[in-house]
């Protein structure tokens, strides 16, 4: 969802980099790209070692939950994904959010965009959702998405593909 449907990265971003320049630190690209997608406790953890910020995960993460929380609200559709959702949803494609985010979040971050999000018809599985136990890369959430949806996906072999239908 971050970065795909809404324009949340660059808040991510933001926020990260607040909390790092209070120590002098900056946030980089290298390590953003390595905490996108992971379960927020890792992400924190990642951080906070990278950085050697004289914070624990929980301090973190709650002065980045209160910061993020300020911000979501004001984030933006990205351009031309209403009309491609739309779309997918006209043609009978089955769609689901699939986020890494927890679900207090994708809250915060949908509430201004009630219109949009009915459009997957309560198909949104959260990073913090029971099924998912693993953050991205693994397959968790993915699976979890297929099943919300009624499709029977597996896992190949060589784990790295998802098949559903």
């Amino acid at each position: 969802m971050d970065g795909l449907l809404l324009d949340t990265e660059r808040i991510y971003f933001e926020v990260n980099s607040e909390i790092l320049a209070r120590f002098g630190k900056t946030f980089t690209w290298d390590i953003k790209a390595q905490v996108m997608g992971a379960k927020e406790r890792q992400a924190a953890e990642l951080v906070i070692q990278h950085y050697q910020i004289p914070l624990s995960i929980d301090e973190y993460i709650q002065e980045r939950r209160e910061k993020l929380a300020a911000k979501f609200p004001d984030c933006k559709v990205l351009p031309g994904v209403y009309r491609l959702i739309q779309h997918l949803k006209a043609s009978g494609v089955p769609i689901c959010v699939a986020t890494s985010s927890r679900r207090e979040a994708f809250e915060i971050k949908s509430s201004s965009h009630k219109e949009f999000f009915a459009l997957f018809d309560g198909h949104v599985i959260c990073g913090d959702d029971e099924q998912v136990k693993n953050g991205k890369p693994a397959p968790d959430i993915f699976l979890a998405s297929a099943k919300s949806l009624g499709l029977n996906a597996t896992i190949h072999s060589n784990n790295r593909n998802l098949s559903g239908f």
